[in-house]
């Protein structure tokens, strides 16, 4: 089935008017959205380059969201932190074009060998300051070697310390963190070797994070729980992340909820994009 576009010339403006978006699983709230597989993301090999710029495929709706109409994509976009070993990490796209990390759970020795996806500072600050306007975090992962430690996390948002943070996912089978308004995903699932819909929304602050703590998606030991990730850390697939202003979206926790788990049904079952995926087998790192 073909897709016809027509562009018409001219600007058009209302507050009721559709807004055009990149993804059928955006929303008037997407503020940050990452498919390694989309166009709009411009790759044709794994991101490794460490300080290199990844596009984020909502950056324009982000601009509304936030209210900088001079602002560029860059920006916008998520840059990498890559201090990985030759024989600590392997990053890959899988045959599906997930992002695959794969951590030795024997020469991860010393706490740096990881591979951050960070935050652009204009979204992490949005969110630090208007914590009170809720955020949804979506992540479609499939873990491909267990974490060997329940202290440990994949996904941090402002997280100092245990008692500080904003969200964070814990990768070692624990909890989802910081999840006031809902959450998807129990402790089976954050440490699961089949595909998973994790998701947790949140209005609130706990402790007193700072604006500048550790905020981003890591595969390795990095972060708050790096001493404790040697040599333990999971090796994990990331399909998809998505972050929802949900004020801006419309929506409720529900809604968000529904609409995330109907999408990774369709794209996790038979025939869809991240179906039957194939990658290296982690033992490939000890």
């Amino acid at each position: 089935m073909s897709t016809l576009e027509i562009k018409l010339k001219g600007k058009f403006t209302g507050p009721n008017m559709p807004k055009y978006l990149p993804d059928a699983r955006m929303n008037k709230g997407s503020i940050a959205f990452l498919d390694f597989t989309h166009p709009d993301m411009g790759l044709t090999a794994p991101p490794v380059t460490d300080n290199m710029s990844i596009n984020n495929i909502a950056w324009k709706n982000a601009r509304r969201v936030i209210g900088a109409s001079t602002d560029v994509q860059a920006d916008y976009n998520f840059k990498v932190n890559n201090s990985g070993t030759a024989n600590g990490m392997l990053i890959e796209f899988t045959a599906k074009k997930g992002l695959h990390g794969i951590i030795s759970q024997v020469n991860d020795s010393s706490v740096g060998n990881d591979y951050k996806i960070s935050f652009p500072q204009k979204i992490r600050d949005y969110i630090f300051n208007n914590i009170g306007r809720g955020f949804f975090v979506s992540i479609w992962d499939r873990k491909t070697r267990l974490a060997l430690t329940s202290t440990s996390s994949f996904f941090m948002l402002h997280l100092g310390s245990t008692s500080l943070y904003i969200n964070s996912f814990q990768t070692g089978g624990s909890q989802i963190i910081g999840k006031n308004l809902g959450s998807r995903g129990d402790a089976a699932a954050l440490n699961s070797l089949t595909p998973q819909c994790l998701n947790a929304a949140f209005n609130t602050k706990t402790g007193t994070p700072g604006i500048n703590d550790y905020t981003g998606f890591k595969f390795g030991s990095g972060g708050a729980y790096g001493g404790f990730e040697l040599n333990k850390a999971c090796s994990q697939i990331l399909y998809q992340l998505h972050v929802v202003d949900v004020t801006a979206s419309g929506m409720t926790y529900a809604q968000l909820d529904e609409a995330d788990y109907k999408a990774w049904q369709a794209a996790f079952g038979a025939g869809g994009k991240f179906a039957d995926d194939t990658f290296t087998n982690p033992t490939t790192l000890p």
